[in-house]
């Protein structure tokens, strides 16, 4: 669980939209806060109801992820083959594919706290990290980072990574949508994912209960 604890915090650190190389610690302080915010004030409403957290996930997230990037790096070398209407479909599938991760990451809320080291490392041209140590009562702090990528052309950062433990989130999705498009096909990935984006959120167990 601890694995998901990790992501859950992470995940509430992604929302800003970064407007400048040095200011980044400062924008995920200050919206890490109001997601956390948000989260505490609608629990009895996610906890009646945990479709209302794809919501949250819009509102909060999706506008500040870079979601057309990750799904072209998850198509990977399959890219070229693939015409312009399949990946506009992918990436509207892979976009739903996140919120409804995220969704059912963030019912796993335990009063868990985000805090941003001072030693941040300076952004390297178009790309900066950002270190989080994630607290939870009873629990060993986590040590986890995020990566967000500056467009060209607006000028903006967005989140397009995360990596807890060790482990990127996007890295992951690559080896296992990536090998499916490979296998099946992306007309076919696609239509998986838009299938299971229509499954209900369901309350994580251990939150279950008031």
């Amino acid at each position: 669980m601890r694995i998901f604890s990790a992501l859950f915090a992470l995940l509430l650190a992604m929302a800003l939209p970064v407007q400048a190389a040095d200011e980044p610690l400062v924008l995920v302080t200050e919206v890490a806060g109001t997601t956390f915010d948000r989260i505490r004030a609608e629990e009895p409403q996610w906890r009646a109801n945990p479709e209302v957290l794809r919501a949250l996930v819009e509102d909060e997230l999706l506008p500040y992820v870079d979601v057309r990037y990750a799904a072209f790096k998850v198509m990977g070398t399959s890219l070229p083959q693939i015409s312009k209407e399949q990946r506009d479909a992918f990436v509207d599938a892979f976009r739903g594919h996140l919120v409804a991760t995220y969704a059912s990451l963030f019912t796993k809320y335990r009063g868990q706290q985000a805090t941003f080291p001072a030693n941040q490392p300076p952004a390297d041209g178009d790309m900066a990290t950002i270190r989080v140590v994630v607290t939870e009562p009873g629990k060993p702090n986590i040590n986890l980072e995020f990566r967000l990528r500056r467009n060209s052309r607006t000028g903006e950062w967005r989140a397009f990574d995360m990596v807890a433990e060790g482990v990127s989130m996007l890295s992951g999705k690559e080896a296992e949508l990536g090998g499916l498009i490979r296998q099946k096909g992306i007309e076919e990935v696609t239509r998986q994912l838009d299938a299971q984006n229509k499954q209900k959120i369901a309350l994580d167990a251990e939150v279950a209960a008031p």
